[in-house]
């Protein structure tokens, strides 16, 4: 049984970039169903554990946290460049 029941809202890491919000469909086999709350559409996408947070704060302190092989620092970072 996962963190996370159906109905709960969460946080997702996207691309080690972005954070936003989503509500729980559905777990199944340590995958969860997801649907972002900030768009009208009703279809969801499935997501592992390990990229969802309970708090906003939680996932933004992930990102960034990791280094591409290049040796650039964030995704962000490149992107801006």
């Amino acid at each position: 049984m996962g963190k996370y029941v159906q109905g709960d809202h969460v946080f997702v890491n996207i691309s080690n970039c972005y954070v936003r919000e989503a509500e729980i469909l559905k777990y199944t086999s340590g995958f969860y169903t997801i649907r972002f709350t900030d768009t009208s559409s009703t279809g969801g996408t499935r997501v592992r554990e390990n990229r969802l947070f309970a708090s906003r704060e939680e996932a933004e302190q992930h990102i960034g946290g990791a280094k591409l092989k290049s040796g650039i620092e964030t995704k962000k970072a490149y992107w801006r460049n």
